[in-house]
C-alpha cells in the first residue's frame, strides 16, 4: 500500500509533499506542528488564565487537538476516543485497590492492536501514524489510574508517587482534555495530569510569585521558544542532507555487508544512527517549542533566578551525545517516558525490575523484533554498566590523570554501546540485526556479561546482591 493512499489529505499538501522530498505524514506532521506552535502563541496571550474561565482553557486546548487530529489521521482518531472512554468507564466501576492493573491492560492491549494493524498494513514502513499519539495516551490513561490507586492505598509511596496522587474527582471534561490537549497530542511529552491542571489554572506560574520576591509577572516565552525552534530547524534540515546518505537499511543488503571491514562497518553504524536520532531531536523540540509557547513546561527558577522550561523536556541533546555512562545517557534520553516508566513500573514491581522495565517499553513501541533485540540488550548492558562502575570507577578516582582515562575510556566506550543497541531499534529485523551482531563479534553482550559474572569475584563479591542500586533508565 502506497504512502499517499494510506492518508487522506489535500491534493496541495500532496504536492509540497513531493516538492520537498517528504513522505506525505511527515510533511503533515510538520504542518500540524506549525499551526499548533501558531495556536499556542493565541492560547498564550488570548486564553491567558487571568483572563478566562479554565473551561474555556480546556476548550482551547482540546478542541484544536481533535481537529488536528482528524487532519493528521482522519477518522482513526476513533480509535484514541475508544481507548479513552473505556479506560474512563474502568476507572469509575472497579475499585482503586485493582483499577490501575486493569487499565494498564486495557491500554496496553489496545495500543498493541493499534501496532499490530499497522504491521498488517504497512510492514516495515517509517511512517507516522496514529500508533505515536496512542502511544502518548496509553501513558496518560494508565498514569492518571495509578493515580487514582494511589490516593487510596495505605502502602508507603515514593516521594514522586505522593505527588501524583489524584485528589480531586475526575471531571469528564478535564479527563478528555488532558488526553488530547493539542500541545502534546502528536509526540508528547508526557505530563501529568497535575501538572496540565496547574498550567489551565495559572497555578505552574502563580505558586513561585510567593517563593520569589519582586516576581509579578510571568517569565517570557520568546528566548526558550527561539532555541528550540531554530535546533528543531537544524536536525530538520540534518536530516535532510545526511538521512539519505547513511540509510541503516543498506546494512540489510548481504552483498554490501561482506563488502565492509570491520572497521568500516563501525565507521558507518557510528553515522547512520547519529543521522537516526536527528529526527528525534528534530521532532522533539519542536514539541518541546510548543508546549512553552502556550506556556506549558514553566517548571520554577534556577538559584540564579533564572526561569526552567524543562517541564515538558523530551531530550538533553549534549548530555546525551557526551553521555561518560549509561545513567547520564538514559536519564538524559526521552525524558518524560523515563519517569512515566519509573512511576509505574520500575517502582511497582519486587523483582526484576530493569528486565520488566525493558520490556514495558519494548511491548509499548510495538512488535518488530528490532525493538526487543535493542532493549533487552539495553538491559542487559545497563546492569554490567552498574557492576562496573561499583568495583571499578574507585580505583580511578585516586588521582586526576586516572580519573581522565577513566573518563576517555567510558566516553569511547558508550559510543560503541550506544550504536551497538540503537541500530536493531532502526534496523527492525531480526535476522539482520543478527548478521550485523555477528560482524561485530557480539562484543557488547560478551563484555556485558563478562562484566556480570567475572568482575564480582575479581572484587571478592561472588554473592553480590543484584538489586544494589538499581536505578531504571
Amino acid at each position: 500500500m502506497s504512502e499517499q493512499r494510506s492518508f487522506s489529505g489535500f491534493i496541495l499538501i500532496e504536492k509540497f509533499a513531493e516538492n520537498f522530498d517528504l513522505p506525505l505524514d511527515q510533511m503533515k506532521f510538520v504542518i500540524s506542528q506549525a499551526i499548533a506552535l501558531i495556536l499556542s502563541l493565541v492560547f498564550k496571550f488570548a486564553f491567558d488564565h487571568r483572563k478566562v474561565s479554565n473551561t474555556t482553557r480546556h476548550l482551547a486546548s482540546f478542541l484544536p487537538g481533535v481537529t488536528l487530529g482528524l487532519f493528521c489521521f482522519g477518522f482513526k482518531v476513533m480509535h484514541l476516543f475508544t481507548m479513552a472512554i473505556v479506560c474512563y468507564l474502568s476507572m469509575l466501576a472497579f475499585k482503586a485497590n485493582y483499577v490501575h492493573k486493569l487499565v494498564f491492560a486495557i491500554a496496553m492491549l489496545y495500543v498493541c492492536y493499534l501496532h499490530l494493524l499497522r504491521l498488517i498494513d504497512d510492514y516495515g514502513a517509517y511512517r507516522i501514524d496514529i500508533t505515536t499519539p496512542a502511544m502518548i495516551m496509553v501513558q496518560k490513561v494508565t498514569s492518571l489510574s495509578f493515580a487514582l490507586r494511589d490516593e487510596q492505598t495505605e502502602e508507603r509511596l515514593k516521594n514522586e508517587q505522593q505527588k501524583s496522587r489524584l485528589q480531586n474527582t475526575l471531571s469528564l471534561l478535564t479527563y478528555f482534555c488532558y488526553l488530547f490537549h493539542f500541545q502534546t497530542f502528536f509526540c508528547g511529552p508526557f505530563i501529568r495530569y497535575q501538572d496540565y491542571m496547574e498550567f489551565v489554572e495559572g497555578k505552574n506560574f502563580t505558586k513561585y510569585y510567593k517563593r520569589e520576591k519582586g516576581l509579578n509577572q510571568e517569565p517570557s516565552i520568546v528566548v526558550p521558544v527561539i532555541k528550540k525552534l531554530a535546533t528543531s530547524v537544524l536536525f530538520a534540515a540534518a536530516t535532510l542532507a545526511f538521512g539519505k546518505k547513511f540509510p541503516i537499511s543498506k546494512l540489510a543488503d548481504a552483498n554490501y555487508l561482506k563488502r565492509l571491514s570491520l572497521f568500516s562497518l563501525v565507521k558507518y553504524l557510528l553515522a547512520s544512527t547519529t543521522v537516526a536520532r536527528f529526527k528525534y531531536y528534530h521532532a522533539w523540540k519542536l514539541s518541546e517549542a510548543v508546549c512553552i509557547a502556550s506556556g506549558l513546561g514553566f517548571n520554577g527558577f534556577t538559584d540564579y533566578g533564572e526561569p526552567k522550561w524543562d517541564l515538558a523536556s523530551h531530550v538533553d541533546i549534549i548530555r546525551f551525545e557526551t553521555s561518560l555512562n549509561a545513567k547520564a545517557a538514559t536519564a538524559s534520553w526521552n525524558k518524560t517516558t523515563q519517569h512515566w516508566l519509573r512511576s509505574i513500573v520500575y517502582e511497582r514491581v519486587q523483582r526484576y525490575r530493569v528486565l520488566s522495565t525493558y520490556l514495558v517499553a519494548a511491548i509499548w513501541h510495538g512488535f518488530y523484533p528490532g525493538y526487543y533485540i535493542s532493549f533487552l540488550s539495553g538491559a542487559l548492558f545497563v546492569k554490567a554498566a552498574r557492576i562496573v562502575r561499583r568495583f571499578v570507577r574507585s580505583h580511578f578516582q585516586k588521582r586526576k590523570e586516572l580519573a581522565a582515562l577513566y573518563d576517555a575510556i567510558t566516553f569511547v566506550t558508550m559510543r560503541l554501546i550506544t550504536f551497538y543497541i540503537w541500530f536493531p531499534f532502526e534496523m527492525l529485523e531480526f535476522y539482520s540485526s543478527l548478521k550485523i551482531y555477528f560482524r561485530l563479534f557480539c562484543f557488547g553482550h560478551l563484555l556485558s556479561l563478562l562484566a556480570l559474572i567475572i568482575l564480582p569475584k575479581i572484587f571478592n563479591h561472588s554473592s553480590i546482591n543484584v538489586k544494589l542500586a538499581e536505578k531504571i533508565v
